[in-house]
């Protein structure tokens, strides 16, 4: 009988495969013909039992009682030879144990151990002509010689000292997991502080990295169109299709010398008004046609002249 009062002897079970909460294994001997069952929910438990020598049910092969909760979920299983559990959290007949094709590595090395020994309750639930036969070959104390003290922990320590150790692990691992994660974030910080993008500056303009050099010129510098930007970047010799961000450095200054020879930007902008200033002055009839919005260059206006409409009355208010 297990000790948690169900037909299947946990410590008997040699652990094949574990993982945290769960595990299975085989069962050999007296206990392993028939199959069982175990359901545990808080305080709601639900067995089935069909093995050769257990107790009757209260319902002959099954039951449902109420029993004191220590889990929030368990289940416990066995096929014949085959055997397994699980529990959230882990309890005394289910710690947690990591390990797989019969090779456990937590919380000992353990290699086709049952369950008892790597807990340390080899003699705990096991039958009662087992422990007669395990104190049989211990043999009895030499006389004149009293026998040395054994330390005894009772059930429920046993349980709190498993629970805080497993407690311990779940802490462990996920301390472990948080540190990798801050490693993980400072190295990308660290990275991001050591990369320094260069940024292209042309007349006070910062150039788009991503575009074409030829048509991020023409979007961020006033005073030259893609016609005009194409020409310059053949004629400091760079490909007009070249993104920005592929320049060297020896290109951005050739781009950087080329454009202090243009009037562009601010000094083309004051240039502007002040020829459209000279021209109101002395009344001209480009003034004059640019203050009523129509076009300057003598274009038919019967039918459309939407844009000297649009643009030239506020070159006038310059």
């Amino acid at each position: 009988m297990g000790g948690d009062g169900d037909a299947l002897d946990n410590n008997a079970i040699i652990v094949t495969d574990a993982c945290c909460c769960m595990y299975d294994g085989c069962l050999f001997g007296d206990g392993c013909i028939g199959c069982m069952a175990s359901e545990t929910m808080c305080c709601l438990e639900m067995e089935f039992c069909c093995k050769q020598g257990a107790e009757s049910l209260c319902c002959v092969c099954c039951a449902i009682r109420c029993v004191s909760p220590t889990v929030c979920i368990k289940s416990q299983g066995q096929m014949c030879c085959l055997a397994g559990a699980a529990a959230i959290p882990c309890d005394e007949e289910v710690p947690c144990m990591v390990g797989t094709c019969g090779i456990i590595c937590y919380p000992t090395i353990a290699i086709c151990k049952t369950l008892g020994d790597i807990t340390g309750n080899s003699g705990g639930d096991a039958p009662p002509a087992e422990q007669a036969h395990s104190r049989l070959a211990q043999g009895p104390p030499l006389r004149g010689l009293a026998a040395p003290p054994v330390a005894v922990r009772t059930s429920a320590a046993s349980a709190t000292h498993r629970g805080r150790a497993a407690g311990g692990a779940w802490a462990g691992m996920a301390g472990i997991a948080g540190l990798c994660l801050a490693a993980t974030a400072a190295a990308g910080r660290r990275a991001a502080r050591t990369t320094v993008l260069r940024r292209l500056r042309i007349a006070g303009k910062e150039i788009p990295r991503n575009k074409p050099i030829a048509y991020a010129l023409n979007c961020a510098i006033f005073g030259t169109g893609i016609k005009s930007c194409k020409h310059i970047c053949h004629q400091i010799g760079i490909d007009p299709n070249k993104r920005t961000f592929q320049l060297s450095e020896d290109e951005e200054l050739r781009l950087v010398d080329e454009y202090a020879k243009w009037t562009v930007e601010n000094p083309l902008r004051r240039m502007i008004t002040a020829n459209i200033k000279l021209l109101k002055s002395v009344n001209h009839e480009r003034a004059i046609r640019m203050e009523k919005g129509l076009p300057v260059r003598h274009q038919v206006t019967r039918n459309n002249a939407k844009t000297a409409r649009v643009l030239n009355p506020g070159r006038i208010g310059l």
